[in-house]
């Protein structure tokens, strides 16, 4: 039988705490089983954030990218057009095309 390995994508919503936390107990499990992790952030805020510290121990095994300008309006509520136009920036979706070619 072939091991086949396929990209996986998770997002963690909600109110309140424990999002972060979540996603680095999913990500960490991942890094020791051998996966590739890349983890996008979207910030509530513009502090320093010690789980960036955590993962450069890890190497290129798992790469944390914060991005956005904190919270973003969704559903039948309309998008501050700023949150738009950052998504349409070449540098948002250069990292979005960097994780499907490089296989995370």
């Amino acid at each position: 039988m072939t091991d086949v390995r396929r990209g996986l994508i998770i997002v963690n919503t909600g109110p309140g705490k424990g999002k972060t936390t979540a996603a680095m107990g999913t990500a960490l499990r991942a890094v020791g089983q051998g996966m590739r992790v890349l983890m996008l952030q979207f910030l509530k805020g513009s502090w320093h954030y010690g789980e960036l510290d955590a993962v450069k121990a890890f190497g290129d095994n798992f790469i944390m990218k914060q991005m956005g300008r904190g919270f973003v309006k969704v559903g039948t509520e309309k998008p501050d057009p700023e949150d738009v136009r950052m998504w349409k920036r070449p540098g948002v979706r250069r990292l979005t095309r960097c994780s499907r070619a490089s296989g995370i």
